[in-house]
């Protein structure tokens, strides 16, 4: 089945525009236990041009505001990264690298 088709069959279910907020808290809150040998990535940013950084500065900057994402001093990162949509002042979509 195309992947169009499946979004339309249940487009009843994806929101328009998304909330400027967070769901409100569940009774489980997940929690990631790491090996006590685990070593964290040393692996320096992307590059990016001057108008990819202006995107990606606005994109954070947005997500900070509404509460989606807080600043971390963390050694680990996700395997996420932003690809910028074809006009980079538009913003970025995530993809998770494997």
């Amino acid at each position: 089945m195309p992947i169009t088709k499946l979004l339309e069959e249940f487009t009843d279910i994806f929101p328009e525009t998304l909330l400027d907020e967070l769901p409100p808290s569940r009774r489980v809150d997940f929690k990631l236990n790491m090996k006590p040998d685990a070593v964290s990535s040393n692996r320096g940013p992307f590059r990016l041009s001057k108008v990819e950084q202006d995107a990606l500065d606005l994109f954070v900057a947005g997500k900070l505001k509404k509460g989606w994402i807080e600043v971390s001093d963390s050694p680990w990162v996700p395997n996420i990264y932003g690809i910028p949509k074809k006009d980079p002042t538009s913003g970025h979509q995530l993809s998770r690298s494997e």
